[in-house]
């Protein structure tokens, strides 16, 4: 566990070996960033989100700094402060609390309380030339801090006098710089007339060009944004409500410009980054104001800042840095397979260089460190001997993961069935179990480095087999080959009810003619000399003439055809005929399949019109 407070570059490192931990000795109403990274044997892994939170606020741990207390008549005394330090207040500041007596009583201690924004109050109603013992604390909605100790304070035994202006300071001393100049005093001599304060003025070659009225406790003022090597002139007056009292004088020269300051460092050029290992990464530069064997006689040293490429491109990249002092530096405990970017400096006493140009590498792959996450298992409840698994990248693969290995037993101490599943690849289904089975499994993630951890082991418990899942011995069709087949039946029905349409269509359009006795299924033979089958290529028109019986034709042209190509006398006899076939083709055998081709679909259509 890692955190550290807002605002502050110190980080704090924790070793936790729960999900749970209380930090202590926190600092209270103060906002911290905690974040989580999980470590096992092969390193660190990423970081969780930053989280913020503040603790609660707590009474103030330190008393009001800077306390003061002045008579301001014979009757009142003024307190002056300065709220706690903020690192001590713990809260909002909701007031003060002054306590006050007579110095050497007890028991008549008085107490006022004012609000969180005021730094001075005055007491009245005091007792003339008496001194008080004053003290006060500060208020948080906890409740009250510590007191200051007792500040001890005199009125006066008569009334200041204000009916005329104060008399000048004394002891004006000025001490010039080059930009600036300090100037102290000391109160009039004279302290029965009342002082309100003082106004400081000044001016090149002449006072009061510019003026500054101060309090009158204070003693010392700082004059800045002054010009080098110039005559300035100062003056210094009291006030009170009557006005203005005597100035006094003083002249002094700031210093002239000190030498330029040394040029800047050089920053180191020529950064690169080798990666040895998937956890380290040595750098090595050059220092340009190094001798050439980059030896260092001097007391610089080299700051190298680092992070993440992610990081890097965030709007607060959080950096981490190592100190060197030679021009090499080995960075250890990096991520695998992570990008990081990388910058050097150079500082000698108090200047120091520019960061150097960033340089990026990426460290070597490594086997995964952790297991896949989120592995759940589904049951099909229509295939009690399926199961789907789902799962999730680990979360430290250092590297692209290659695979996955499914591992499956009934038995956790026997031997597992393992199933190999590609690294792009979320989900996988498992067939062939057995129902009503209680299974083991666990998961392991590789890349190209190896194997990572195993999952923890699992178990689930495959559906049994219900009344519907059971079929027919003799044969089994899955659902999708049975959608298959009910389309296929549908297609050849459709296409048998189109035959018989288109047939009962083709025989009302042609009427039948009473059979001459020439046709097929006549008795008698034709006294017609017999026809040999022509050469339907040369002959085609004189065997469409020759062999029509003008007498026994009928209207339909296309009826007549089929007939004639069904008659008798088209029969050739094999056995005393001789065919010389003077084509490219042998016309005897396309011309008996036409001939019985014919011949069949005329007793099809007839068929079906009788």
């Amino acid at each position: 566990m890692y955190y550290m407070q807002v605002g502050s570059a110190e980080e704090h490192e924790v070793e936790v070996t729960g999900t749970s931990y209380d930090l202590q000795g926190l600092s209270q109403f103060t906002e911290y960033s905690v974040w989580l990274v999980a470590v096992n044997a092969n390193g660190a892994g990423d970081a969780t989100h930053e989280v913020t939170a503040r603790t609660f606020s707590d009474i103030p741990s330190k008393e009001p700094q800077n306390v003061t207390v002045e008579a301001a008549s014979s009757r009142s005394l003024i307190i002056r402060w300065e709220p706690p330090p903020t690192e001590h207040q713990n809260g909002v500041i909701t007031g003060y609390k002054i306590r006050y007596k007579e110095k050497g009583k007890t028991g008549s201690t008085k107490t006022k309380t004012t609000d969180g924004n005021r730094r001075l109050f005055a007491l009245t109603d005091l007792k003339r030339s008496t001194q008080y013992s004053i003290k006060l604390t500060a208020l948080t909605v906890n409740g009250t801090g510590p007191f200051t100790h007792w500040n001890i304070a005199e009125t006066f035994a008569n009334d200041l006098d204000e009916n005329r202006v104060p008399d000048k300071p004394i002891n004006l001393r000025a001490v010039a710089l080059t930009d600036h100049i300090r100037v102290r005093w000391q109160p009039p001599a004279l302290h029965n007339v009342m002082l309100r304060g003082y106004t400081i003025g000044w001016g090149r070659g002449i006072p009061d060009v510019y003026s500054k009225i101060v309090d009158s406790k204070q003693r010392s003022y700082v004059i800045e944004g002054l010009e080098p090597n110039a005559e300035y002139v100062i003056s210094l007056r009291a006030f009170n409500n009557v006005g203005d009292g005597q100035p006094v004088y003083e002249q002094v020269r700031t210093r002239p410009p000190e030498e330029a300051v040394a040029a800047t460092l050089t920053p180191p050029v020529g950064l690169k980054a080798v990666v040895l290992t998937s956890f380290t990464v040595a750098l090595q530069w050059t220092d340009a104001t190094l001798n050439r064997n980059q030896y260092i006689s001097d007391t610089r040293y080299y700051t190298v800042r680092y992070t993440t490429y992610s990081s890097a491109s965030s709007s607060s990249p959080r950096y981490r840095y190592v100190n060197a002092t030679d021009v090499t530096c080995l960075i250890d405990n990096l991520k695998p397979s992570t990008m990081y970017e990388f910058a050097v400096k150079t500082t000698k006493g108090r200047r120091e260089s520019p960061w150097s140009l960033v340089v990026s590498n990426t460290t070597l792959v490594a086997r995964p460190s952790s297991p896949p996450r989120d592995v759940t298992v589904v049951t099909i409840p229509d295939e009690p001997s399926t199961t789907i698994f789902n799962w999730q990248p680990p979360k430290q693969s250092n590297g692209k993961i290659t695979g996955y290995l499914i591992f499956y037993t009934t038995d956790a101490s026997g031997d597992w069935v393992m199933e190999e599943v590609l690294g792009d690849r979320m989900t996988f289904t498992v067939h062939g179990l057995t129902p009503s089975t209680l299974y083991y499994y666990k998961m392991q993630a590789r890349n190209v480095k190896g194997f990572g951890p195993f999952s923890s082991v699992g178990n689930f418990t495959t559906l049994p087999v219900g009344k519907s899942v059971g079929k027919p011995s003799g044969w089994f069709v899955d659902r999708g080959s049975l959608i298959v087949l009910v389309i296929a039946g549908v297609a050849g029905a459709i296409i048998l009810i189109g035959a018989f349409v288109g047939a009962a269509i083709y025989c009302r359009k042609v009427k039948p003619q009473p059979r001459p006795s020439n046709v097929v299924g006549s008795c008698s033979k034709s006294n017609k000399p017999e026809v040999q089958p022509p050469d339907l290529w040369i002959h085609h028109d004189h065997l469409e003439l020759k062999n029509f019986d003008k007498g026994e034709r009928s209207s339909s042209p296309n009826h007549a055809a089929i007939i004639n190509h069904t008659g008798p006398e088209y029969e050739p006899d094999d056995k005393n005929t001789t065919y010389t076939s003077t084509s490219t083709l042998d016309r005897r055998t396309p011309y008996q399949s036409t001939y019985l081709l014919a011949v069949c679909l005329q007793c099809l259509v007839q068929a079906i019109c009788l």
